[in-house]
């Protein structure tokens, strides 16, 4: 089924490939991970998101801050500089599960044809027609408390889709969820990863 996957097997084969996804040496690196025609729906923002691998790339580099920028800044630019209290060099964390039956959903998120952009309906369509399997991740990073209590630090609440090529998996499909400060829901009831 396209949906959630009760395989334990493939949920740790997925959870394992997204560890190195995570941790591999570089931006370009990652590229290895996606199939070429992986897109990316982004809810909260989206302009956020991209109709191919490269573009995706691009969104990374972005939001890396390793490449420079002449434009006034973009919403994720503008989300992560929101963080600026988050101290440098803070731990990022993660937490990794199947897809449960009640999140099979892309949101409402509008096409933008042209410039490559599907609906959310066209997206589930395209999971269930080519049997994609969804994984649900959040990750932030821990940037302490600040002057109120609150915790410091980005969350993003991601459901990656993988879908079968050439015999391995790759990443087809980015649907973010939430992208913002931590609102204390990471990490309750999953295993917490580095």
């Amino acid at each position: 089924m396209a949906f959630a996957s009760s395989d334990e097997v493939l949920a740790a084969v997925l959870s394992r490939q997204y560890a190195d996804y995570r941790h591999a040496p570089g931006i370009e690196a990652r590229a290895a991970f996606m199939s070429p025609h992986c897109r990316q729906i982004c809810r909260p923002h989206p302009s956020y998101g991209a109709s191919d691998r490269r573009a995706i790339l691009e969104l990374l580099y972005e939001a890396s801050g390793e490449r420079p920028y002449d434009k006034t800044p973009t919403p994720i630019q503008q989300i992560l500089q929101s963080q600026a209290d988050v101290p440098p060099g803070a731990k990022a964390y993660y937490t990794i599960r199947p897809l449960k039956q009640g999140e099979l959903s892309f949101g409402n998120v509008p096409g933008d044809p042209v410039r490559g952009f599907m609906d959310s309906e066209t997206m589930m369509n395209m999971a269930v027609d080519r049997k994609w399997v969804g994984m649900r991740v959040d990750m932030w990073t821990d940037g302490g408390a600040g002057k109120g209590g609150e915790k410091l630090g980005l969350l993003v609440k991601v459901q990656y889709w993988w879908t079968k090529e050439n015999d391995k998996w790759a990443q087809i499909a980015h649907d973010i969820m939430y992208l913002g400060s931590r609102d204390g829901s990471e990490g309750v009831n999953d295993e917490i990863l580095q």
